[in-house]
């Protein structure tokens, strides 16, 4: 999730207000003090973060790229890193606190109006990433967008594909053709100044952008979800079009990868975020909107909670929510009661103080709190605009910390890393009753749900992985461990369905398996491999 343009900074006139008390610690002020090559007060905004085990070390690492202070000796104040978790555990010993150590890729471009997305594109078990934004602070800001392949021994990124150059817009990766590859979704503005969305093909790791009807958007985001529950992937996404319009837009997969423009009631929105979760445990998936709408003065924020009927009919909520732009929106079970609860950072107005709060989720109904940090110099988490967030579980306690970047009130650059005490989530229990259908060369896989502790087993996503090999993962990979550990912080990659169709396999025998993940994005173990033959 990411912030998505440049602009201007404005006088603030107002600090937050409602708190709850949460069990956040501060461990270290800013970036981690014992990340080691870059100082620990750093700032960083108009970028994104994101927690990811990119090396499947079975520790999540993180990324933060985006606009820092400026600095001297001519450098550019443009900023990419990877943080390398390299917690050490002791023979059962409590193990002391997680240490980062910095790493420069001479291939991850420092980027600002960035994005970033990780992935494992070629089944080996780890990740690898795409990448765009803009190199240059100045117009027209040398956009680069590129694809990462990580090298055999986990250590350096190779680039194997370059798209256009894209800045102010955001990726997903999703398998939009049911051909077990995982394809990318790109949104952004071209060094031109037109938007575009690009659909990026991918077969065996050739890569193709495809011609589509998508509308070209920036300054906003682009999402793929299964919004009817049809096994196959839909389009989402929102910002500002050519025409400079604020638009919202619902792209239903028809088959074959072909998809149609489908009416919706949804407000058009720029400097927009959206996330898709199931708040109200019905077994599809929800959308969370926010981003600016024009307002009688300058731009005012919105945010609007979708229902999903399940058909994919989606209808506004009745809820009174703080209204947010140029930040951040993500469904996450903030208070553990197994329900998703939505986190909103940015902008109400450009002339109020930014917030960074949650919407708590109590029977489809949301109250607004603010996230409070514990212990020494105990305050609520800093209001941000230009922002991105992440979610993940960072120190191995099974809760979910929050890593945060952006620009405070007083336009100061903010990058911070908060440890979470809330205690343990439940692990999910996996599907059973796996099952398999052949026809010609597609299958469809079912199962029956999986169950959890906290979370409704309707509100349960599922992640699947299939392989030419027992436990391999060739043909569609799981961002998974073989012990069903995430190495992504998301949904399954079959959403809410119990069940999801492959086409076009070869001739031959594939290994299939699934996992439950909850609304901590905590995934279960995998249940038993079956197997299907492909005549």
């Amino acid at each position: 999730m990411t912030i998505r343009s440049l602009a201007a900074c404005f006088v603030i006139a107002f600090m937050l207000q409602s708190v709850e008390a949460q069990p956040f610690a501060v461990p270290v002020g800013n970036l981690p003090g014992n990340a080691t090559g870059v100082s620990p007060g750093l700032g960083v905004a108009f970028g994104d973060v994101e927690f990811a085990d990119f090396n499947a070390d079975t520790h999540l690492d993180f990324i933060v790229t985006g606009r820092i202070s400026e600095v001297a000796g001519g450098f550019l104040p443009v900023f990419a890193a990877l943080y390398r978790n390299q917690r050490v555990d002791f023979n059962g010993l409590p193990p002391p606190p997680p240490r980062f150590d910095f790493i420069r890729s001479s291939l991850i471009d420092p980027v600002w109006l960035s994005s970033h997305a990780f992935e494992d594109i070629d089944g080996d078990g780890d990740l690898d990433m795409a990448l765009i934004g803009a190199t240059t602070i100045e117009e027209p800001y040398s956009p680069i967008a590129k694809i990462l392949q990580l090298d055999n021994d986990r250590r350096e990124y190779n680039e194997i594909f370059l798209l256009p150059g894209l800045y102010s817009g955001s990726l997903d990766w999703g398998d939009y053709d049911n051909d077990g590859d995982a394809d990318l979704l790109a949104t952004g503005m071209l060094e031109s100044g037109i938007p575009v969305t690009l659909l990026v093909s991918n077969n065996d790791l050739l890569f193709q952008v495809e011609s589509t009807s998508f509308e070209g958007v920036a300054y906003g985001e682009a999402r793929f979800v299964d919004i009817d529950n049809d096994y196959d992937l839909d389009v989402a996404l929102a910002g500002t079009n050519a025409s400079g319009e604020f638009v919202a837009d619902i792209y239903r997969n028809e088959g074959s990868g072909v998809y149609s423009l489908t009416a919706n009631d949804l407000v058009g929105v720029s400097f927009a975020s959206m996330d898709w979760g199931d708040y109200d445990a019905d077994g599809d998936m929800d959308l969370a909107l926010s981003g600016g709408k024009p307002g009688a003065i300058s731009i005012a924020g919105t945010t609007t909670i979708y229902n999903n009927d399940g058909t994919g009919l989606l209808t506004p909520i009745p809820e009174s929510l703080t209204n947010v732009y140029y930040g951040d929106s993500d469904w996450i079970d903030f208070d553990r009661d197994g329900d998703l609860d939505l986190v909103a950072i940015g902008s109400v107005t450009p002339f109020t103080s930014p917030r960074t709060l949650v919407q708590t989720n109590s029977g489809g109904s949301f109250s607004e709190r603010t996230i409070q940090t514990s212990g020494l110099g105990a305050a609520p988490v800093e209001g941000l605009r230009y922002a991105a967030g992440a979610w993940g579980d960072f120190d191995e306690d099974n809760d979910l910390d929050f890593l945060v970047s952006g620009s405070t009130g007083s336009d100061s650059l903010f990058t911070a890393l908060y440890g979470n005490a809330a205690g343990p989530n439940f692990r999910p229990n996996p599907p059973f009753s796996l099952s398999s259908s052949v026809s010609g060369s597609s299958v469809t896989l079912t199962w029956d749900a999986g169950s959890d502790f906290e979370t409704p087993s309707a509100g349960l996503t599922y992640n699947i992985y299939v392989g030419t090999t027992p436990g391999g993962t060739d043909v569609v990979a799981p961002n998974s461990l073989p012990d069903g550990k995430r190495l992504v912080i998301r949904p399954g990659n079959a959403g809410s369905n119990t069940g999801w169709r492959i086409d076009n396999l070869p001739i031959g025998t594939y290994y299939w398996n699934v996992q439950a993940v909850d609304t901590d994005m905590r995934g279960s173990s995998f249940s038993v491999e079956q197997q299907f033959v492909i005549n």
